[in-house]
């Protein structure tokens, strides 16, 4: 006797059908969770002897998405698995019940109640049809039916056919036109997701009057005819009971035979019904249809639309109205795009629910055969052996079934990521959409190669078109029109400069500043100042940068051939062998000298100059660091200075700071020293360069004119002292609101401040107020508050100038100069320092009068110039 079985037939997107046998509910749970958390899946429970074919579960399972549905008899074997719904559907003699949970989800009871009503408006697909002959779609081809062809559609209806029930009671009674008309568009409607050369599924799509035929009444080929009575089958009905691996099976039927057999049940089908009422004789298969099976697919083929919008809107309109409203909502047609979330809230359902609705539709629409035979067809002829892109808003310039295309983005887009899955997408690129064969994420990758080959391709400055023609390589024969977006990319992303013959190379690449200025530097006959530098990027690559943005990316890129100069390497003066000779005479210096010292480049271009190794005067600081660039015996400490490499100091942190070193003297020295023996005493162990300027740091202070101490130890005043020194010099600069020079400075303190009689010279004073943060002392003499930004008080010099301005063609001494000057400054002035102010404003002297004067100088308004600060502190 025969053991009952649990079966589990499923589903899926991936496989196809597929069955399996089992002993065990936990065996069948877990086979069940395996194809579900794959998503797509659709499964069937039954537990007994036998089971129907899995082709026979079809018409149901279009109409759930991830659900299992089970057998009576297994929803009694298994009810304390999980919960389930009263029968909802029938295959054979088989019901079915739709399991709510235990099997790896939890379903809305309200679904048991959903079917293809759900989808197809305007009736459900029946369970069961008259002679078992409604094995895929149910009624839906009748219904679409109302669009394809409405003509045959009216007359239909005319007869009382309403679905699939009446059109199988009445088919045979109708006019042998309408009935051929009618057979043409089920099998076309019903075989759409089915293979057309497997003879088992076309059998399941054909009419009544082709299934009770006998297969001898067919055209068959002789081998496909002894293969088919070897293995007793002997009518269309027959087969229809089987499916591709049984035919396979029989003896000398192989793929040809099977291909052979479908054709001539499509040429059957073509043929049309018997003539006469229920004539049953051998069918008179035309000669004008014995050609190529493809020929015969077209037969059948649906009648094409004029236009995408037709299409979309005709297959939308079979659906029924929510449903409808879920696709356009997803979609965003004339509204933004919904979520499923936001969908649910306003039709007062779930999130899943509205997911098995699209879902649903999408299954729908994919049984069109008009998407994948036309659609299809027309995108690959427009994007074959194409050169340039193809966007989809030019779409109705090329092909005027696509019209309005640029307003039907989201249904194009829909159609294909959603019913056609492939091989066509939408991309977007360059702020512009296109249709082509590779997706987004292979389109981003090929982009991030692009860049990448850009900027490895740097070191060689390829030209342009070289690098152009290296990055549309990267595109093969799938995406190949889009070459062109692609190197825009790669383009905004690489910098060009002309060369010295006038071509483009590659410069740089990014869009940092960095990057910006390199190409600036790169593009230039002559090093660029950062100024310079800043208003070239701007005026080349339209791109502003801050001027201090675009001094530390020079900083960073380029080479430093001056104050705030900079360049490549290019525009160093010397050649690439004058540079090695330069660099092995600087090594030599710095190996001869202490293993310690740090020297300066501006100390080796000296001895490079007292050896006449000028170079016809090229040799600078600034040539001699770009030449040591390349040293492997000299280490770089920055700010032009160099080492022995292998010595304490290798780097920046270990450079000696000039502030520390003179702190280290003076404290050696016990004793303020002058700047011309700080500067002998310090260039022992340290290179200097030309401008050397010592700065208060720390405990560093000015003493004297020319003398430098450590305030601890060389100002005599205490701490709190100099506390009191800064309080009272403070409120005293805020009430005279003008700076104080140091010809003034210790009259002004004597009478308010009693402890300046401890110090004998005003730089100390200034010294010392320098170290606070609230003053500022100029450099022509005059302490401030910082907040000022200036010292509010005229120069030596001004003071002369003023004098001429408020005394337009007058003639005076150089006396008379000095005494009439002192008064609008406010102070003694020394007569040396009236010389530069003369020359400024082109004053002449008159040797025979002894006098100075000035023409056409005009009189401009008068300086503001207060009274003395010493009445002003005194007061």
């Amino acid at each position: 006797m025969r053991p009952i079985r649990i079966y589990l037939i499923v589903y899926s997107d991936k496989g196809g059908w597929q069955s399996t046998v089992h002993r065990d509910v936990d065996e069948v749970l877990q086979t069940w969770l395996s194809f579900f958390e794959n998503g797509g899946a659709i499964g069937f429970v039954h537990v007994g002897l036998n089971r129907p074919p899995s082709i026979e579960f079809e018409p149901t399972a279009v109409t759930w998405t991830n659900r299992l549905l089970v057998s009576t008899s297994a929803r009694w074997a298994f009810d304390a698995l999980g919960t389930y719904s009263a029968k909802i559907a029938e295959v054979g003699s088989l019901g079915l019940h739709l399991a709510f949970s235990g099997w790896g989800y939890v379903a809305d009871r309200d679904e048991a109640t959903q079917d293809l009503e759900d989808i197809a408006q305007p009736s459900a697909v029946p369970t069961t049809t008259a002679q078992g002959l409604d094995v895929y779609g149910g009624s839906a081809w009748f219904h679409a039916l109302s669009t394809s062809n409405p003509a045959a559609y009216h007359a239909a209806a005319t007869r009382g056919i309403i679905d699939e029930t009446t059109y199988i009671t009445v088919e045979e009674a109708m006019p042998w036109a309408l009935r051929k008309a009618l057979a043409i568009e089920r099998a076309s409607f019903l075989m759409r997701e089915h293979d057309s050369s497997d003879p088992t599924a076309v059998s399941r799509a054909l009419p009544p009057w082709v299934v009770s035929a006998s297969l001898n009444a067919l055209p068959l080929t002789a081998r496909c005819a002894n293969s088919l009575q070897a293995g007793g089958i002997r009518t269309v009905d027959e087969l229809r009971q089987m499916n591709s691996n049984h035919l396979l099976k029989l003896p000398n039927f192989g793929k040809k035979s099977q291909k052979d057999l479908a054709r001539s049940l499509w040429e059957a089908l073509s043929a049309g019904p018997p003539e006469g009422v229920g004539d049953k004789r051998a069918f008179d298969i035309p000669s004008r249809i014995s050609n190529s099976f493809d020929d015969q697919l077209e037969l059948i083929e649906r009648p094409t639309w004029r236009s995408f919008r037709e299409a979309f809107d005709a297959s939308l309109s079979s659906l029924k109205k929510n449903v409808q409203t879920v696709v356009r909502s997803r979609i965003g047609t004339g509204q933004r795009r919904m979520t499923l979330a936001d969908i649910g809230d306003e039709m007062g359902v779930t999130r899943e629910r509205i997911r098995q609705l699209e879902g649903n539709a999408i299954q729908f629409l994919k049984r069109d055969p008009f998407w994948s035979k036309v659609l299809l067809r027309k995108i690959a002829d427009l994007l074959d052996e194409r050169d340039d892109s193809l966007p989809v808003a030019s779409l109705g310039l090329f092909d005027p079934f696509f019209a309005g295309s640029e307003s039907m983005l989201g249904e194009i887009d829909f159609v294909l990521r959603r019913v056609l899955d492939e091989p066509f997408h939408i991309l977007r690129v360059n702020g512009c959409d296109f249709i082509t064969e590779i997706s987004q994420e292979e389109w981003n990758a090929t982009v991030r190669h692009a860049l990448n080959l850009v900027e490895t391709a740097l070191p060689t400055e390829p030209s342009k078109q070289d690098l152009r023609r290296q990055v549309e390589g990267l595109l093969g024969q799938r995406g190949h029109e889009l070459a062109a977006e692609l190197w825009v990319c790669a383009k905004n992303f690489a910098l060009f400069a002309i060369d010295g013959e006038g071509v483009e190379r590659l410069a740089g690449a990014g869009t940092s500043a960095e990057s910006l200025v390199a190409a600036t530097l790169a593009s230039s006959d002559n090093a660029l100042h950062f100024l310079d530098i800043a208003r070239l990027v701007e005026e080349t690559f339209g791109r502003k940068i801050d001027i201090r943005r675009a001094h530390s990316a020079a900083a960073k890129v380029g080479v430093l051939f001056g104050r705030g100069t900079y360049g490549t390497a290019k525009h160093c003066p010397l050649g690439a062998e004058e540079v090695a000779v330069l660099r092995r005479e600087a090594e030599d210096i710095v190996l001869s000298g202490p293993s310690n010292r740090q020297w300066s480049c501006f100390e080796l271009a000296q001895k490079l100059h007292e050896l006449s190794l000028d170079f016809d005067e090229h040799i600078d600081q600034y040539v001699v660091d770009f030449a040591l660039r390349e040293s492997e015996i000299l280490s770089d400490l920055g700010r032009l200075m160099w080492v022995q490499s292998g010595k304490r100091a290798t780097g920046t942190a270990d450079r000696i700071d000039v502030s520390q070193a003179v702190l280290a003297l003076l404290s050696a020295a016990g004793m303020p020293m002058s700047k011309t023996e700080i500067r002998r005493e310090l260039s022992r162990d340290r290179g200097l360069s030309g401008f050397f300027q010592i700065q208060p740091k720390g405990s560093l202070v000015k003493v004297d004119e020319d003398r430098w101490g450590i305030l601890e130890r060389d100002v005599p005043l205490t701490l709190t002292e100099l506390t009191d020194l800064y309080i009272f010099v403070a409120a005293a600069l805020e009430q005279s609101q003008q700076g104080l020079h140091l010809s003034e400075t210790m009259d002004a303190l004597r009478m308010g401040f009693p402890a300046i009689n401890k110090v004998e010279s005003p730089y100390t004073v200034h010294g010392v107020l320098q170290m606070d943060p609230r003053f500022k002392v100029s450099p022509s003499g005059y302490v401030y508050l910082a907040c000022w930004g200036s010292p509010k008080r005229i120069s030596q010099g001004e003071a002369v100038i003023e004098l001429f301005r408020r005394n337009p063609g007058c003639r005076l001494t150089n006396r008379e100069i000095v005494s009439r000057a002192s008064d609008i400054l406010g102070r003694p002035i020394d007569k040396f320092n009236i010389y530069g102010a003369l020359r400024t404003i082109g004053a002449q002297f008159d040797d025979s009068s002894g006098t100075w004067h000035v023409d056409n100088l005009e009189a401009d308004e008068e300086l503001q110039v207060g009274g003395s600060a010493s009445r002003c502190f005194s007061e």
